[in-house]
Protein backbone atom coordinates (compact mmCIF):
# COMPACT_ATOMS: atom_id res chain seq x y z
CA UNK A 1 0.00 0.00 0.00
CA UNK A 2 1.56 3.64 -0.74
CA UNK A 3 1.59 5.86 1.90
CA UNK A 4 -0.43 8.86 1.60
CA UNK A 5 0.86 12.10 1.91
CA UNK A 6 4.06 11.01 4.10
CA UNK A 7 5.49 14.68 4.77
CA UNK A 8 8.52 14.62 6.73
CA UNK A 9 9.36 16.76 9.79
CA UNK A 10 11.89 19.81 8.95
CA UNK A 11 15.31 17.92 9.76
CA UNK A 12 14.13 14.32 8.61
CA UNK A 13 14.72 12.30 5.71
CA UNK A 14 12.03 11.99 3.39
CA UNK A 15 12.73 7.85 3.16
CA UNK A 16 12.70 7.57 6.74
CA UNK A 17 9.13 9.38 6.97
CA UNK A 18 8.11 6.71 3.97
CA UNK A 19 9.87 4.22 5.65
CA UNK A 20 7.48 4.34 9.00
CA UNK A 21 4.45 4.97 7.02
CA UNK A 22 4.73 1.56 5.30
CA UNK A 23 5.36 0.02 8.96
CA UNK A 24 1.60 1.38 9.85
CA UNK A 25 0.23 0.70 6.74
CA UNK A 26 1.77 -3.38 6.96
CA UNK A 27 0.45 -3.05 11.10
CA UNK A 28 -3.16 -1.96 9.81
CA UNK A 29 -2.85 -5.21 7.20
CA UNK A 30 -1.87 -7.47 10.30
CA UNK A 31 -4.55 -6.59 12.17
CA UNK A 32 -7.16 -6.76 9.21
CA UNK A 33 -5.99 -10.52 9.13
CA UNK A 34 -6.27 -11.34 12.64
CA UNK A 35 -9.90 -10.27 12.51
CA UNK A 36 -10.90 -11.82 9.48
CA UNK A 37 -9.14 -14.95 11.64
CA UNK A 38 -10.52 -14.85 14.63
CA UNK A 39 -13.91 -14.66 12.46
CA UNK A 40 -12.40 -18.34 10.66
CA UNK A 41 -12.10 -19.40 14.65
CA UNK A 42 -15.35 -18.46 15.27
CA UNK A 43 -17.15 -19.85 12.88
CA UNK A 44 -15.09 -23.17 13.22
CA UNK A 45 -16.07 -23.17 17.05
CA UNK A 46 -19.97 -22.73 15.88
CA UNK A 47 -19.45 -25.87 13.19
CA UNK A 48 -18.39 -27.82 16.07
CA UNK A 49 -20.67 -26.94 18.84
CA UNK A 50 -23.70 -27.74 16.11
CA UNK A 51 -21.95 -31.15 14.77
CA UNK A 52 -21.60 -32.20 18.57
CA UNK A 53 -25.99 -31.63 19.08
CA UNK A 54 -24.84 -29.41 22.10
CA UNK A 55 -27.29 -26.99 20.22
CA UNK A 56 -30.71 -28.67 20.84
CA UNK A 57 -33.05 -29.23 17.85
CA UNK A 58 -36.40 -28.88 17.63
CA UNK A 59 -38.20 -32.11 19.34
CA UNK A 60 -34.89 -33.27 21.07
CA UNK A 61 -35.95 -35.27 23.63
CA UNK A 62 -32.92 -36.30 25.27
CA UNK A 63 -32.97 -34.85 29.23
CA UNK A 64 -31.09 -31.66 30.56
CA UNK A 65 -28.71 -33.83 31.71
CA UNK A 66 -27.57 -34.91 28.88
CA UNK A 67 -27.66 -31.64 27.51
CA UNK A 68 -25.67 -30.27 30.00
CA UNK A 69 -22.98 -33.42 29.77
CA UNK A 70 -23.01 -32.14 25.79
CA UNK A 71 -22.17 -28.80 26.87
CA UNK A 72 -19.01 -29.89 29.16
CA UNK A 73 -17.60 -31.97 26.76
CA UNK A 74 -18.02 -29.60 23.47
CA UNK A 75 -16.02 -26.98 25.97
CA UNK A 76 -13.46 -29.36 27.43
CA UNK A 77 -12.56 -30.69 23.68
CA UNK A 78 -12.52 -26.20 22.51
CA UNK A 79 -10.23 -26.25 25.81
CA UNK A 80 -8.06 -28.47 24.94
CA UNK A 81 -7.57 -27.83 21.61
CA UNK A 82 -6.99 -24.06 22.19
CA UNK A 83 -4.62 -24.41 24.91
CA UNK A 84 -7.16 -21.78 27.10
CA UNK A 85 -9.32 -22.29 29.89
CA UNK A 86 -12.54 -23.72 30.12
CA UNK A 87 -13.85 -20.58 31.08
CA UNK A 88 -12.32 -18.78 27.94
CA UNK A 89 -13.25 -21.99 25.80
CA UNK A 90 -16.87 -21.55 27.23
CA UNK A 91 -16.83 -17.77 26.25
CA UNK A 92 -15.88 -18.59 22.85
CA UNK A 93 -18.60 -20.76 22.48
CA UNK A 94 -20.82 -18.33 23.69
CA UNK A 95 -19.47 -15.32 21.57
CA UNK A 96 -19.66 -17.79 18.31
CA UNK A 97 -23.12 -18.52 19.23
CA UNK A 98 -24.08 -15.09 19.28
CA UNK A 99 -22.38 -14.48 16.17
CA UNK A 100 -24.36 -16.85 14.38
CA UNK A 101 -27.67 -15.86 15.25
CA UNK A 102 -28.51 -12.95 15.98
CA UNK A 103 -25.54 -10.58 15.31
CA UNK A 104 -24.71 -11.96 12.20
CA UNK A 105 -23.83 -8.57 10.77
CA UNK A 106 -20.79 -8.13 13.19
CA UNK A 107 -19.78 -11.54 12.46
CA UNK A 108 -19.41 -9.91 9.12
CA UNK A 109 -17.79 -6.86 10.16
CA UNK A 110 -15.24 -9.13 11.74
CA UNK A 111 -14.36 -11.47 9.05
CA UNK A 112 -14.19 -8.14 6.52
CA UNK A 113 -11.81 -6.61 9.38
CA UNK A 114 -13.58 -3.69 9.95
CA UNK A 115 -14.26 -4.11 13.69
CA UNK A 116 -11.99 -6.02 16.04
CA UNK A 117 -12.56 -9.44 18.31
CA UNK A 118 -12.60 -7.07 21.54
CA UNK A 119 -14.98 -4.35 19.53
CA UNK A 120 -17.19 -8.34 18.50
CA UNK A 121 -17.27 -9.19 22.14
CA UNK A 122 -18.38 -6.33 23.78
CA UNK A 123 -21.47 -6.06 21.66
CA UNK A 124 -22.23 -9.48 22.73
CA UNK A 125 -21.57 -8.97 26.47
CA UNK A 126 -23.77 -6.18 26.06
CA UNK A 127 -26.94 -7.87 24.48
CA UNK A 128 -26.81 -11.28 25.83
CA UNK A 129 -29.70 -11.06 28.17
CA UNK A 130 -31.74 -8.89 25.18
CA UNK A 131 -34.43 -10.28 23.01
CA UNK A 132 -33.03 -10.75 19.19
CA UNK A 133 -35.02 -8.04 17.94
CA UNK A 134 -33.38 -5.71 20.71
CA UNK A 135 -29.98 -7.35 19.58
CA UNK A 136 -30.55 -6.42 16.39
CA UNK A 137 -31.72 -2.96 16.84
CA UNK A 138 -28.22 -2.10 19.15
CA UNK A 139 -26.47 -3.85 16.50
CA UNK A 140 -27.49 -1.33 13.91
CA UNK A 141 -27.12 1.37 15.95
CA UNK A 142 -23.36 0.40 17.23
CA UNK A 143 -21.35 -1.12 14.31
CA UNK A 144 -20.33 2.37 12.87
CA UNK A 145 -19.76 3.42 16.49
CA UNK A 146 -17.29 0.19 16.50
CA UNK A 147 -15.55 0.85 13.25
CA UNK A 148 -14.45 4.18 14.55
CA UNK A 149 -13.71 3.86 18.24
CA UNK A 150 -11.12 2.42 20.28
CA UNK A 151 -12.51 -0.71 22.42
CA UNK A 152 -12.92 1.14 25.65
CA UNK A 153 -14.63 4.33 24.22
CA UNK A 154 -17.13 2.01 21.87
CA UNK A 155 -18.01 0.06 25.34
CA UNK A 156 -18.91 3.49 26.86
CA UNK A 157 -21.56 4.65 23.85
CA UNK A 158 -22.60 1.24 23.71
CA UNK A 159 -24.19 1.46 26.98
CA UNK A 160 -25.36 5.02 26.43
CA UNK A 161 -27.31 3.88 23.31
CA UNK A 162 -28.29 0.27 24.91
CA UNK A 163 -29.64 2.57 28.47
CA UNK A 164 -31.36 4.70 26.25
CA UNK A 165 -33.18 2.15 23.77
CA UNK A 166 -34.29 -0.12 26.78
CA UNK A 167 -35.22 2.48 29.42
CA UNK A 168 -38.08 0.82 30.20
CA UNK A 169 -36.76 -2.41 31.18
CA UNK A 170 -33.89 -1.41 33.21
CA UNK A 171 -35.38 -2.01 36.83
CA UNK A 172 -35.81 -5.58 35.51
CA UNK A 173 -32.14 -5.91 33.89
CA UNK A 174 -30.55 -4.72 36.72
CA UNK A 175 -31.62 -7.11 39.10
CA UNK A 176 -31.17 -9.99 36.90
CA UNK A 177 -27.45 -8.72 36.96
CA UNK A 178 -27.13 -8.60 40.53
CA UNK A 179 -27.81 -12.11 40.13
CA UNK A 180 -24.62 -12.80 38.70
CA UNK A 181 -22.15 -11.10 41.79
CA UNK A 182 -19.44 -12.71 42.95
CA UNK A 183 -15.75 -12.50 43.97
CA UNK A 184 -12.72 -14.50 41.61
CA UNK A 185 -9.23 -14.91 42.69
CA UNK A 186 -6.49 -15.12 39.69
CA UNK A 187 -2.74 -15.90 40.53
CA UNK A 188 0.05 -13.09 39.87
CA UNK A 189 3.60 -13.16 39.32
CA UNK A 190 6.23 -13.02 42.25
CA UNK A 191 3.90 -14.20 45.10
CA UNK A 192 1.01 -11.11 44.11
CA UNK A 193 -2.88 -12.26 43.12
CA UNK A 194 -5.88 -10.55 41.57
CA UNK A 195 -9.25 -10.15 44.07
CA UNK A 196 -11.86 -9.24 41.89
CA UNK A 197 -15.34 -8.51 42.81
CA UNK A 198 -18.31 -8.22 40.36
CA UNK A 199 -21.12 -6.30 42.47
CA UNK A 200 -23.86 -3.85 41.71
CA UNK A 201 -22.41 -0.26 40.73
CA UNK A 202 -23.50 1.52 44.10
CA UNK A 203 -21.58 -0.31 45.93
CA UNK A 204 -18.75 -0.51 44.19
CA UNK A 205 -18.56 3.13 44.42
CA UNK A 206 -18.89 3.40 48.07
CA UNK A 207 -16.28 0.80 48.80
CA UNK A 208 -13.99 2.38 46.25
CA UNK A 209 -14.78 5.83 48.08
CA UNK A 210 -14.66 4.81 51.34
CA UNK A 211 -10.84 2.47 50.56
CA UNK A 212 -10.02 6.44 49.53
CA UNK A 213 -10.92 7.95 51.89
CA UNK A 214 -9.75 5.81 55.17
CA UNK A 215 -6.40 5.78 52.90
CA UNK A 216 -6.09 9.63 52.56
CA UNK A 217 -6.65 10.07 56.56
CA UNK A 218 -3.67 7.32 57.67
CA UNK A 219 -1.61 8.81 54.86
CA UNK A 220 -1.93 11.94 56.44
CA UNK A 221 0.29 10.92 59.25
CA UNK A 222 3.87 11.97 59.04
CA UNK A 223 5.12 8.46 59.97
CA UNK A 224 3.46 6.88 57.37
CA UNK A 225 5.29 6.01 54.28
CA UNK A 226 3.07 3.65 52.10
CA UNK A 227 1.49 5.06 49.03
CA UNK A 228 -2.07 5.89 48.85
CA UNK A 229 -2.94 2.73 46.88
CA UNK A 230 -0.99 0.31 49.05
CA UNK A 231 -2.83 1.72 51.58
CA UNK A 232 -6.15 1.15 49.78
CA UNK A 233 -4.71 -2.24 49.07
CA UNK A 234 -3.73 -2.65 52.94
CA UNK A 235 -7.09 -2.04 54.24
CA UNK A 236 -9.41 -3.63 52.33
CA UNK A 237 -7.16 -6.86 53.45
CA UNK A 238 -7.18 -5.75 57.13
CA UNK A 239 -10.94 -5.18 56.48
CA UNK A 240 -11.93 -8.90 55.28
CA UNK A 241 -9.42 -10.76 57.19
CA UNK A 242 -10.58 -9.02 60.70
CA UNK A 243 -7.04 -7.23 61.57
CA UNK A 244 -7.28 -3.74 63.48
CA UNK A 245 -5.50 -1.01 63.24
CA UNK A 246 -1.83 -0.88 63.92
CA UNK A 247 -2.21 -5.26 63.74
CA UNK A 248 -1.21 -7.79 61.50
CA UNK A 249 -4.30 -9.67 59.77
CA UNK A 250 -4.57 -12.87 61.60
CA UNK A 251 -4.46 -15.31 58.38
CA UNK A 252 -3.87 -19.56 59.44
CA UNK A 253 -3.23 -20.99 55.87
CA UNK A 254 -4.25 -24.62 55.19
CA UNK A 255 -2.41 -24.92 51.97
CA UNK A 256 0.03 -27.56 50.96
CA UNK A 257 3.58 -25.71 50.39
CA UNK A 258 6.35 -27.52 48.89
CA UNK A 259 9.99 -26.03 49.79
CA UNK A 260 13.26 -27.32 48.82
CA UNK A 261 15.57 -28.85 51.07
CA UNK A 262 18.75 -26.57 50.03
CA UNK A 263 16.56 -23.55 49.94
CA UNK A 264 14.82 -23.61 53.47
CA UNK A 265 18.48 -24.20 54.41
CA UNK A 266 19.53 -21.04 52.55
CA UNK A 267 22.33 -22.89 49.90
CA UNK A 268 19.64 -21.92 46.91
CA UNK A 269 17.33 -19.41 45.45
CA UNK A 270 15.10 -21.94 44.31
CA UNK A 271 11.28 -20.78 45.12
CA UNK A 272 8.79 -22.62 46.96
CA UNK A 273 5.40 -23.43 45.57
CA UNK A 274 2.37 -22.85 47.20
CA UNK A 275 -0.92 -24.85 46.40
CA UNK A 276 -3.20 -23.58 43.75
CA UNK A 277 -0.98 -20.51 43.41
CA UNK A 278 2.71 -21.23 41.99
CA UNK A 279 6.12 -19.94 43.09
CA UNK A 280 6.13 -17.76 45.73
CA UNK A 281 9.61 -16.38 47.20
CA UNK A 282 11.42 -18.34 49.98
CA UNK A 283 10.77 -15.89 52.08
CA UNK A 284 7.28 -15.59 52.38
CA UNK A 285 7.18 -19.77 52.49
CA UNK A 286 9.82 -19.45 55.87
CA UNK A 287 7.56 -16.82 57.48
CA UNK A 288 4.50 -19.44 56.68
CA UNK A 289 6.21 -22.33 57.82
CA UNK A 290 7.31 -20.85 60.92
CA UNK A 291 3.98 -18.98 61.66
CA UNK A 292 1.10 -21.57 60.16
CA UNK A 293 0.15 -24.32 62.10
CA UNK A 294 -2.13 -25.13 59.32
CA UNK A 295 0.25 -25.94 56.71
CA UNK A 296 1.65 -29.11 55.79
CA UNK A 297 4.84 -28.58 54.59
CA UNK A 298 6.69 -30.89 51.81
CA UNK A 299 10.65 -31.25 51.54
CA UNK A 300 11.82 -32.30 48.17
CA UNK A 301 15.17 -34.00 46.83
CA UNK A 302 16.56 -30.70 45.25
CA UNK A 303 17.72 -32.50 41.90
CA UNK A 304 15.04 -35.41 41.50
CA UNK A 305 12.44 -33.76 42.78
CA UNK A 306 11.75 -37.38 45.36
CA UNK A 307 9.61 -36.54 48.41
CA UNK A 308 12.02 -36.69 51.42
CA UNK A 309 9.59 -35.75 54.29
CA UNK A 310 6.07 -34.82 54.55
CA UNK A 311 4.66 -33.32 57.84
CA UNK A 312 1.71 -34.80 60.17
CA UNK A 313 2.33 -38.47 59.08
CA UNK A 314 -0.40 -40.49 58.78
CA UNK A 315 -0.16 -44.36 60.07
CA UNK A 316 -3.46 -45.22 57.96
CA UNK A 317 -2.63 -46.76 54.44
CA UNK A 318 -5.47 -45.12 52.55
CA UNK A 319 -4.45 -41.65 54.39
CA UNK A 320 -1.03 -41.68 53.27
CA UNK A 321 -1.37 -43.33 49.46
CA UNK A 322 -3.65 -39.71 49.65
CA UNK A 323 -1.23 -37.45 50.78
CA UNK A 324 1.12 -39.12 48.70
CA UNK A 325 -0.65 -38.52 45.89
CA UNK A 326 -1.88 -35.33 46.88
CA UNK A 327 1.85 -34.21 46.30
CA UNK A 328 2.28 -36.18 42.95
CA UNK A 329 -0.57 -34.19 41.12
CA UNK A 330 -1.40 -31.25 42.83
CA UNK A 331 -4.17 -30.20 40.43
CA UNK A 332 -6.90 -31.97 38.73
CA UNK A 333 -5.14 -33.89 36.00
CA UNK A 334 -7.67 -33.24 32.96
CA UNK A 335 -6.20 -31.19 30.28
CA UNK A 336 -5.78 -27.38 31.54
CA UNK A 337 -7.84 -27.80 34.66
CA UNK A 338 -5.85 -26.05 37.72
CA UNK A 339 -8.55 -26.64 40.53
CA UNK A 340 -5.97 -27.80 43.61
CA UNK A 341 -6.34 -31.59 44.80
CA UNK A 342 -7.48 -30.96 47.89
CA UNK A 343 -10.78 -29.73 45.73
CA UNK A 344 -10.91 -33.08 43.74
CA UNK A 345 -11.96 -36.36 43.76
CA UNK A 346 -9.60 -39.27 43.79
CA UNK A 347 -10.16 -41.28 40.07
CA UNK A 348 -9.59 -44.92 39.21
CA UNK A 349 -7.99 -44.79 36.07
CA UNK A 350 -9.18 -47.73 35.63
CA UNK A 351 -11.76 -48.77 36.92
CA UNK A 352 -12.14 -50.32 39.93
CA UNK A 353 -14.90 -53.13 38.34
CA UNK A 354 -11.97 -53.63 35.30
CA UNK A 355 -9.63 -56.51 35.86
CA UNK A 356 -6.75 -54.34 36.73
CA UNK A 357 -8.19 -51.57 38.34
CA UNK A 358 -6.51 -51.41 41.19
CA UNK A 359 -6.47 -48.81 44.02
CA UNK A 360 -2.45 -48.27 43.97
CA UNK A 361 -0.72 -44.91 42.77
CA UNK A 362 -0.66 -45.59 39.16
CA UNK A 363 -4.24 -46.18 38.93
CA UNK A 364 -5.45 -43.49 40.83
CA UNK A 365 -5.26 -39.64 39.46
CA UNK A 366 -7.24 -36.33 41.33
CA UNK A 367 -9.61 -34.98 38.93
CA UNK A 368 -12.08 -32.07 39.89
CA UNK A 369 -15.78 -33.16 40.37
CA UNK A 370 -17.07 -31.53 37.14
CA UNK A 371 -14.02 -33.52 34.68
CA UNK A 372 -14.60 -36.75 37.17
CA UNK A 373 -18.26 -36.66 35.91
CA UNK A 374 -17.40 -36.01 31.96
CA UNK A 375 -15.05 -39.02 32.36
CA UNK A 376 -17.70 -41.29 33.52
CA UNK A 377 -20.85 -39.87 31.38
CA UNK A 378 -18.89 -39.01 28.12
CA UNK A 379 -16.73 -40.40 25.87
CA UNK A 380 -13.50 -39.15 26.94
CA UNK A 381 -11.21 -41.66 28.57
CA UNK A 382 -7.77 -41.85 29.94
CA UNK A 383 -4.78 -44.16 30.66
CA UNK A 384 -1.42 -43.56 33.07
CA UNK A 385 1.57 -43.73 30.77
CA UNK A 386 3.80 -44.38 33.17
CA UNK A 387 3.92 -45.17 37.35
CA UNK A 388 4.89 -41.68 37.91
CA UNK A 389 1.22 -40.35 37.00
CA UNK A 390 1.47 -38.84 33.70
CA UNK A 391 -1.96 -39.66 31.54
CA UNK A 392 -3.18 -39.56 28.26
CA UNK A 393 -6.06 -38.30 27.29
CA UNK A 394 -8.40 -38.59 24.14
CA UNK A 395 -11.18 -36.52 23.36
CA UNK A 396 -14.61 -37.49 21.67
CA UNK A 397 -13.14 -36.67 18.52
CA UNK A 398 -10.15 -38.70 18.79
CA UNK A 399 -7.52 -36.14 19.58
CA UNK A 400 -4.60 -36.77 22.10
CA UNK A 401 -3.08 -34.77 25.02
CA UNK A 402 -0.79 -35.87 27.90
CA UNK A 403 -1.04 -34.11 31.18
CA UNK A 404 1.90 -34.40 33.86
CA UNK A 405 1.99 -34.62 37.25
CA UNK A 406 3.12 -31.32 39.45
CA UNK A 407 5.71 -33.45 40.79
CA UNK A 408 7.38 -36.32 39.14
CA UNK A 409 8.00 -39.28 41.64
CA UNK A 410 10.76 -41.29 40.66
CA UNK A 411 11.66 -44.71 41.84
CA UNK A 412 7.92 -46.42 42.02
CA UNK A 413 8.05 -48.04 39.09
CA UNK A 414 8.85 -51.88 40.77
CA UNK A 415 6.68 -51.79 43.69
CA UNK A 416 3.45 -49.74 45.17
CA UNK A 417 3.45 -45.85 46.32
CA UNK A 418 3.20 -45.49 50.36
CA UNK A 419 0.23 -47.20 52.02
CA UNK A 420 -1.40 -48.31 48.55
CA UNK A 421 -3.73 -51.28 48.89
CA UNK A 422 -4.50 -54.05 46.11
CA UNK A 423 -7.90 -54.84 45.71
CA UNK A 424 -8.27 -57.09 48.37
CA UNK A 425 -7.45 -54.64 51.12
CA UNK A 426 -10.02 -52.65 49.72
CA UNK A 427 -13.62 -53.73 50.60
CA UNK A 428 -15.85 -51.38 47.71
CA UNK A 429 -18.96 -52.22 46.26
CA UNK A 430 -19.13 -52.88 42.73
CA UNK A 431 -18.18 -49.73 40.45
CA UNK A 432 -20.57 -47.32 39.70
CA UNK A 433 -20.27 -43.07 38.42
CA UNK A 434 -19.89 -40.43 40.47
CA UNK A 435 -22.89 -38.00 41.65
CA UNK A 436 -24.99 -37.52 38.99
CA UNK A 437 -25.27 -33.99 39.91
CA UNK A 438 -22.00 -31.66 39.57
CA UNK A 439 -21.35 -30.29 42.89
CA UNK A 440 -18.18 -27.43 44.01
CA UNK A 441 -17.84 -27.33 47.38
CA UNK A 442 -18.80 -24.01 49.09
CA UNK A 443 -15.43 -23.83 51.30
CA UNK A 444 -12.19 -23.59 49.62
CA UNK A 445 -9.89 -23.91 52.41
CA UNK A 446 -8.91 -27.79 53.32
CA UNK A 447 -9.28 -28.73 56.76
CA UNK A 448 -5.79 -28.85 58.93
CA UNK A 449 -5.18 -32.34 58.45
CA UNK A 450 -6.85 -33.85 56.07
CA UNK A 451 -7.09 -37.40 55.19
CA UNK A 452 -7.45 -36.90 51.78
CA UNK A 453 -9.81 -35.72 49.40
CA UNK A 454 -12.53 -38.10 48.96
CA UNK A 455 -13.21 -41.06 46.78
CA UNK A 456 -16.37 -41.68 44.96
CA UNK A 457 -17.30 -45.11 43.57
CA UNK A 458 -15.94 -45.02 39.43
CA UNK A 459 -17.11 -46.60 36.66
Amino acid sequence: MKPIDATPWPGELPELVEARAVAVDELMLADRALAMAAADRLRAIERLRRLSGEQGAVGDVRSARARELAHRSLRAEVAVALHVSERAADALIGLAASLHDPLAATLEALDEGRISERHARILVEDTADLPAPDCMRLERAALPLAQRLAPPRFRGRLRELRERMLARTAVERHRRARDERGVWVEPGRDGMSWLTAHLPATEAAAIDDRLTRLARRQGARASEERTLTQLRADLLSDALLGATEGEQAAIVPTVHLTVPVLALLGHTNEPARLEGHGPIDIETAARLTAHAPGLTRILTHPITGTVLSVGRESYRPSAELRRWLHVRDGHCRFPGCGRPAARCDLDHTTAWAAAHGETRHDNLAHLCRAHHTLKHHSSWTAHQLDPTGTLIWRTPTGHIHVTEPAHRIEGVAESPSPGSAGRESRRRPPDSAPPTAPHVPSSTTAPPSPPGPPVPPDG
